[in-house]
């Protein structure tokens, strides 16, 4: 095999990355028209609506246990799990028939909702016991319950999957849990009342919005400590990140505004006031709508996220929250996992000895970020590519000892791990 100077592609991977290509965009072109879904659990009603995001419009209702307040969607859109705050229960929705397949019993007061990205894995942050439970989505069972620091409420995933970040409302603080060996690797002094926390698309910030103390901090992942403070609005609540990583919705209870963060200055570039106290708040997969539920107001509203206006009010029952992700990544995650899949082809060889050749194929440049990960988690070596379209990447790990390592490779909302084996 000969190597090309110019891309550093081999020959053969080259005629592969064409063909990928191509199926990539015909499979896109397939996949553009498919839906997007917010999933709005009402506290009061015990039911989740469901909302059509291209139409604004409810298509159903669904009866789920007693207190729903937080919520995620699974990666892949095919499930939806809500907590229910009153009766120490997940509820597991099959967004397919738009009906409940389950109900797992966890602590008590269940917040926070997290589904891991492969979605294998849901971590549940349980305010009333200071637990954190953890579940099975194949057998719908608790595999271990993980002491998780006083009252955790907001729960969010690395983009790897590698570690949980936990905030403790009560501690100040963001326990840091290996999910691994499922327990806490490190605690992150943080402002006061640390509530809800998103990750950035990147893997590198972590955003945390304070009910106590009108800021976000953000906690720089590599090194576990908050590298800057956003003043935002007064008690912030649920708090989301688009999937580009440019900017973060911040939802005020009290002042009942959407503060908007650009990520690249981190600070507030706009404000949009409601006149209502803002609960939850996500991103819709094409970055075109940001929704906020109302939990006083019985509404959602809908941001024009071109002109940080609002376009559109719907109105609900029984108390809307949904804290956590609940728009569904219908599109994008169905995209993302099939563009992951295409954009990264097998490593090889595997396993190795010394050199690790990635071949990458995209079907436009964009920034690439490589992280290699040792059997516990733990971050080992880094690499960043820019303007990225179609190369082998070659990572030297002649210096390592044997064994298994895994490695992530992530670009613009989509990412892909793999597990790898060093021998001598």
């Amino acid at each position: 095999m000969k190597a090309d100077s110019q891309t550093g592609c081999y020959q053969n991977t080259e005629i592969n990355i064409k063909k990928t290509f191509f199926l990539f965009t015909f499979l896109l072109s397939v996949l553009i028209g498919i839906g997007q879904t917010a999933y709005i659990a009402s506290y009061d009603s015990s039911i989740v609506t469901v909302v059509d995001v291209a139409k604004n419009s409810v298509k159903s209702k669904i009866p789920v246990g007693s207190g729903p307040f937080g919520i995620c969607v699974s990666p892949d859109g095919t499930k939806v799990y809500v907590g229910n705050f009153d009766v120490r229960k997940i509820t597991v929705i099959n967004t397919g028939t738009n009906s409940v397949s389950t109900t797992i019993s966890v602590g008590k007061q269940p917040y926070g909702v997290a589904v891991s990205p492969d979605g294998t894995l849901v971590y549940v942050a349980n305010s009333g016991d200071s637990t954190v439970s953890v579940i099975n989505t194949v057998t719908n069972s608790v595999l271990t319950t993980i002491r998780g620091g006083a009252s955790p409420y907001g729960v969010v995933f690395s983009t790897d999957g590698s570690r949980v970040y936990v905030t403790n409302l009560y501690l100040n603080r963001v326990s840091v849990i290996n999910t691994t060996t499922n327990t806490i690797s490190a605690t992150i002094p943080v402002d006061t009342f640390p509530y809800g926390l998103c990750v950035s698309p990147d893997g590198r910030k972590i955003y945390v919005g304070h009910h106590g103390s009108n800021s976000v901090s953000v906690i720089n992942t590599s090194t576990n400590s908050v590298s800057a403070k956003i003043k935002t609005g007064s008690s912030a609540a649920g708090i989301s990140i688009n999937p580009d990583g440019s900017k973060v919705y911040v939802a005020s209870d009290f002042d009942s505004t959407i503060s908007v963060v650009n990520t690249i200055t981190d600070s507030v570039s706009s404000k949009i006031y409601f006149g209502m106290p803002c609960i939850g708040v996500s991103v819709s997969p094409d970055r075109s709508k940001v929704y906020v539920t109302h939990y006083q107001a019985n509404k959602i509203s809908v941001i024009n996220s071109t002109t940080n206006s609002i376009s559109s009010t719907i109105q609900v029952k029984g108390k809307p929250a949904s804290f956590g992700n609940f728009i569904s990544n219908d599109s994008r995650n169905g995209l993302s996992s099939l563009k992951a899949e295409l954009a990264c082809l097998s490593p090889y060889p595997n396993p190795t000895s010394n050199v690790l050749n990635i071949p990458l194929s995209l079907p436009s440049p964009e920034n690439v970020f490589f992280t290699l990960y040792n059997q516990f988690g733990e971050p080992i070596k880094e690499l960043q590519i820019t303007n990225c379209d179609s190369r082998v990447l070659q990572i030297d790990i002649a210096d390592l000892p044997k064994g298994p390592y895994f490695f992530s490779v992530k670009g613009q909302g989509w990412f892909i791990t793999k597990k790898i084996i060093r021998y001598e």
